[in-house]
């Protein structure tokens, strides 16, 4: 492991636990401190990795151009995320005042786990709400002055977007795509998840969410779907940590090892676990034997660090995730390298837009795509 991604991992680990300043193992070098910054930016840790270092010595390794721009960005970061959360909030009430149940999962749930919310910025909120209540959660986000935005082809989802704020709100009618029946299985366990919505306290007002077990369920397996499909990055990681730190007493534990021993993910949240203790000062003890067996953890440790927020950092993970989605739906190794080389048009449409209205341009388009594997492997 590099030293820059060894420091990220110290600051990730004071943030979660309230601490102001983070370990530091090294001396980083001028280039190994632009290194840092452009690692928490693909972590979306800046504000973050900026808060816990910037007072510490040799920050920055003295350059000051580097100083100014982190401190520039941590900041409008922040305050940006000050005023999409005020936004959310507004969003939100409105839905109330229209008697809509929702739920917010993700975004603003796994700020508030955090003592300085604002310094984990959320890319977007993601609103569950009825799919008979969809027209009329319209109407709502329109008054609010969000406008709706065609950003990918997704039969459950719509993006509605503030334009003042930043706010991009994501309204979901299930909690898992419908696009792929090894993801859509999953929203199985959700069907009744509005039915009894809580509660939960921000710094400005309140929002509804999931209750504990589906929240952390929820999670665990959506980062589970995102490291089969294009690898999920350490703040993801984080969350699920921190969340289980926060609300350990209210999750039912005995169920939530249930439901990830049927979705084969029991596995994949023990290594979570037991890395979390090595690095992110997690108390694993409430959680029973993880077994000592972590021959493993490391490579997923790696993977998250190489995968970055939205596992799309380098080339060739994306290459290796397109070929664990096709092995994953039960595809033979040959025809997985086929397909995630020459995907039909419908796949990548979202991409690639303008095969919407010129399709024969599909076999350049595959061209391209493999230009950019080959050279991203080299």
């Amino acid at each position: 492991m590099k030293c820059e991604e060894r420091q990220l991992l110290y600051c990730l680990s004071a943030f979660r636990l309230g601490e102001k300043t983070a370990q530091t193992e090294e001396a980083l070098s001028p280039e190994q401190w632009r290194n840092l910054y452009e690692l928490a930016g693909v972590h979306k840790l800046i504000p973050v990795v900026f808060e816990t270092l910037w007072n510490t010595p040799g920050f920055c390794g003295g350059e000051q151009a580097l100083f100014a721009a982190w401190k520039r960005d941590a900041l409008l970061q922040s305050m940006d995320q000050t005023r999409r959360t005020r936004k959310l909030l507004e969003v939100t009430e409105a839905l109330r005042t229209a008697d809509i149940v929702y739920a917010v999962v993700k975004g603003a749930v796994c700020r508030q786990l955090y003592h300085w919310p604002d310094l984990r910025p959320s890319g977007d909120e993601d609103l569950l709400i009825p799919a008979n209540e969809r027209e009329k959660s319209r109407k709502v986000l329109m008054r609010c002055g969000l406008k709706h935005v065609s950003l990918q082809q997704e039969e459950d989802v719509e993006h509605w977007v503030d334009a003042q704020t930043g706010l991009h709100v994501e309204l979901h009618s299930c909690c898992f795509s419908t696009g792929w029946e090894k993801e859509t299985f999953l929203n199985a366990y959700f069907e009744s998840c509005l039915q009894e919505t809580v509660p939960l306290m921000l710094e400005q007002g309140s929002i509804m969410t999931l209750r504990p077990t589906e929240n952390i369920f929820f999670l665990i397996a959506h980062a589970l779907k995102h490291f089969i499909t294009g690898g999920f990055g350490v703040r993801t990681w984080a969350d699920i940590l921190s969340y289980c730190e926060k609300n350990g007493e209210s999750i039912d534990r005995t169920r939530l090892w249930t439901l990830l021993e049927e979705i084969h993910g029991a596995a994949f949240f023990r290594a979570l676990l037991r890395l979390g203790k090595v690095w992110l000062g997690f108390e694993t003890a409430p959680w029973g034997c993880l077994s000592s067996d972590s021959s493993d953890d490391n490579d997923l440790l790696s993977d998250m660090l190489a995968a970055g927020i939205y596992g799309q950092t380098s080339m060739d993970r994306r290459h290796s995730g397109a070929l664990s989605l096709q092995l994953a739906q039960g595809e033979k190794e040959k025809t997985s390298l086929r397909l995630a080389l020459f995907p039909p048009a419908n796949k990548i449409a979202g991409r690639y837009p303008i095969l919407n209205k010129v399709s024969v341009l599909l076999p350049a388009i595959w061209m391209h795509r493999i230009g950019v594997y080959v050279w991203g492997l080299l």
